[in-house]
């Protein structure tokens, strides 16, 4: 497990998001060509003050929007795939 021994402030915030792609017998067999569609998204996250008090970010269903600005990195990432 690993941890950090002294808590500086920070501020850390995750968008996780569950994505479906298709598994026919022709997906199945060529993973390079895939269509990948969100479901659903959400950020979760926490906040360290500057007294060392860790404070849980409430979780929060992300919009289109948000899986939209990630889009060009999942691209760069897998080219032969679609979103």
């Amino acid at each position: 497990m690993r941890h950090r021994a002294n808590k500086m402030p920070l501020k850390w915030l995750a968008h996780s998001f569950l994505a479906a792609t298709r598994l026919d017998q022709g997906l199945a067999a060529d993973f390079g060509d895939r269509r990948v569609l969100p479901l659903i998204g959400f950020s979760w996250g926490f906040e360290i003050d500057d007294k060392e008090r860790v404070t849980l970010r409430p979780i929060e269903r992300l919009a289109k929007r948000e899986w939209n600005e990630h889009v060009p990195l999942l691209r760069r990432s897998y080219p032969t795939w679609r979103f």
